[in-house]
């Protein structure tokens, strides 16, 4: 933190969270803000709070099929670290709202790359270009300006967030160097 390592208790999604809640809550400018919180839930390393773990065992025993217990061990493990990031973006809604903020917040929730197994009905997954891999859903919430609950078939890309994002904050899309990606906005909201 600001320069210095710092070593706390806790899972990532919860800290993530704490620390988000913390700058947040001491911020006294109204000026636009920028914060990227990149979790790492559901990726590895494969762990999460024993409580929730043990929670998702029961789920995961319960389930039919013909897993082996290894399987049904590791879905149990998928839904804790789940219900941990779900839990800590909750909080963050809550932070933005408690600060009266959350009316004019951009909130852009995206994954970077395909799960390593089961993305069906698409084919692959994590490390190839089919689209298990490389499709994933990204979610963006802003009350007033991105109507709700639409659903956007056309194809997007991580790299079309920055020619985005910056035309939102008025800056130009003229570039020294050509901009890789294109401004979604357009097509966000028409």
């Amino acid at each position: 933190r600001n320069g210095e390592t710092i070593r706390e208790d806790g899972y990532t999604a919860d800290l993530l969270a704490r620390e988000f809640e913390r700058h947040l809550a001491a911020r006294t400018s109204d000026r636009p803000f920028f914060y990227y919180v990149p979790f790492n839930a559901t990726h590895g390393p494969d762990e999460a709070p024993k409580e929730l773990v043990d929670k998702y065992r029961a789920v995961a025993a319960s389930e039919t099929d013909a897993d082996q217990n290894s399987r049904r061990e590791f879905r149990a493990l998928k839904y804790a670290m789940l219900e941990s990031l779900d839990a800590a973006v909750g909080r963050i809604l809550t932070a933005l709202k408690t600060k009266d903020v959350l009316a004019n917040t951009l909130i852009v929730f995206c994954n970077d790359n395909g799960g390593r197994h089961e993305n069906l009905p698409l084919r692959g997954g994590k490390g190839d270009t089919y689209e298990g891999g490389v499709r994933v859903p990204c979610v963006m919430y802003w009350p007033g300006r991105i109507p709700a609950g639409r659903t956007i078939a056309g194809m997007a890309h991580a790299v079309d967030l920055y020619p985005t994002l910056l035309k939102l904050a008025g800056g130009s899309l003229q570039q020294k160097l050509p901009l890789d990606g294109a401004d979604l906005w357009p097509m966000l909201t028409q």
